[in-house]
């Protein structure tokens, strides 16, 4: 079955090329599973898919699979020690379906299945498999009784345990189809707006409990708190990476400036004044909410009271930084105006620019460090279209006019590839008389500063070496 000629693939079958050679265990496993399919959910267009012999004769992993994987609803992983073993190639198979399904509206599940499905045709520790393909649950289809730790071998074909296991998958994955068709023609859903809750001192402890019990019945996802952790380089790290994901990060600020985090003995340096130090370098959107009756000039520890003036005396950014004195039974109305201006002003920049696609440029390997910077795209409506393999020039050229973003990961892939690559973007750009933002996102591992420079191209630099900051997409996405 071609992927060329039916994009829209049910199931996409991975495995290693070894499994198959000896008895074609794999061509007879998607064979079966094709016609238990077609028998549970009456359709004759069902579309089981397995790469070939012939595909994989030169392990390249190409256009062609990329496409495959891209339309396919579902991944089968047939897990062995062999696949665990094996070439990248069934990494990278895994990890570009696990960047396109999170690029897409329906993301990682449907319902409560998981698109990823794994069949254990070997008595695989699940501690082992699960580092690979964590979140997922395992169909047995090898001979080892429960109990046993001895590795086995797969099913036969015509055994009676193979039958059985096989209609427990087909019944599961047909259930899974069908819930994915039912989602296909509804519009695409709005990831749930996610809030930050920073640390409040003791005096606001209570009254932020109550608003994060209150934002969640409003359906509003708050992120886990922090601390823990408590040791201030880990701390400032995991609250870096709440505030980049959050939607709006909120400070509820009292008459105290709260618990101490014990650097340098330096008074300023507590939990909740941290975070919103951290906040004003990371945060999309920063709300800062004070009770109405507290009156600053009364405050009477020194360093609370000069840290309240300043920052009421800081400068407003309507999108990045707002104080709002209020009654404490009005905050959490504050927090949901806050959350409508910022979602207003998304759908507004939607239709304004249209539906935008952003090409994303990348080696296969990096995959795994692109895949927050995907996610945002998605998350902000921008349809990202991965390309993570060497296409030909017709190819790319198809795929660049498509986007009106050009993105180059430039992660483990060289720094001549990546000018290759801008070379290649300028010149499209100039032989089409094309309007093109390019920007270079640059992923672990570390880099040098001057490799950072790709004069004289005109490109923005997204510097991301040390976890993902959606502020480093700004300039491109603005």
């Amino acid at each position: 079955m071609s992927p060329s000629h039916d994009p829209q693939i049910d199931v996409f079958v991975s495995y290693a090329h070894v499994d198959n050679e000896a008895s074609g265990w794999v061509e007879q496993f998607e064979r079966q599973l094709d016609v238990r399919l077609r028998r549970i959910t009456g359709r004759r267009d069902i579309n089981v898919w397995q790469d070939t012999k012939q595909l994989r004769r030169s392990q390249n992993f190409g256009p062609a699979i990329e496409e495959a994987l891209a339309g396919s609803r579902f991944l089968v992983v047939l897990v062995s020690a062999t696949y665990l073993k094996s070439s990248p190639y069934c990494t990278k198979e895994r990890e570009f379906f696990l960047a396109s399904a999170k690029a897409q509206p329906q993301g990682l599940s449907v319902g409560t299945f998981s698109r990823i499905i794994v069949v254990l045709t070997q008595n695989i520790p699940h501690e082992e498999w699960s580092k690979v393909l964590p979140g997922t649950s395992g169909h047995a289809f090898h001979n080892v009784p429960p109990g046993e730790d001895r590795i086995g071998d797969y099913l036969k074909p015509d055994s009676e345990d193979y039958d059985k296991a096989m209609g427990t998958l087909a019944e599961e994955l047909s259930e899974a189809l069908e819930l994915f068709a039912g989602n296909a023609g509804a519009p695409p859903a709005e990831a749930a707006f996610e809030v930050f809750l920073s640390h409040a001192a003791d005096d606001m402890e209570a009254l932020a409990r109550s608003l994060e019990r209150d934002l969640e019945r409003e359906g509003v996802r708050v992120l886990p708190h922090a601390p823990p952790p408590f040791e201030p380089a880990e701390h400032a790290t995991s609250v870096a990476a709440a505030v980049q994901r959050a939607d709006l990060t909120v400070h509820l600020l009292g008459k105290g400036s709260g618990a101490q985090i014990e650097v340098d003995g330096d008074p300023l340096k507590t939990f909740p004044l941290e975070q919103l130090r951290i906040g004003f370098e990371h945060a999309r959107s920063q709300l800062v909410l004070q009770p109405q009756e507290i009156v600053i000039g009364r405050i009477e520890d020194p360093a609370d009271r000069d840290f309240l003036t300043q920052l009421e005396e800081r400068e407003r950014e309507p999108k990045r930084f707002e104080i709002v004195r209020t009654d404490k039974h009005r905050m959490l109305d504050e927090i949901l105006a806050k959350k409508a201006e910022i979602e207003e002003a998304r759908r507004q920049e939607v239709v304004e620019q249209g539906t935008l696609t952003a090409l994303v440029d990348l080696y296969s390997k990096d995959l795994g460090n692109a895949a927050p910077m995907v996610d945002y795209l998605n998350r902000r409506s921008i349809r990202p279209m991965l390309s993570a393999a060497e296409p030909s020039m017709q190819e790319f050229t198809e795929r660049f006019l498509q986007s009106q973003l050009f993105i180059i990961v430039f992660g483990e892939a060289s720094r001549d590839w990546v000018r290759a690559r801008l070379e290649a973007a300028t010149k499209l750009i100039w032989d089409h008389e094309l309007e093109r933002k390019i920007a270079v996102y640059a992923a672990p591992p570390q880099k040098e500063k001057k490799d950072l420079s790709f004069k004289p191209f005109d490109v923005h630099v997204a510097v991301n070496v040390d976890g993902f900051d959606p502020q480093t997409l700004e300039p491109l996405l603005s």
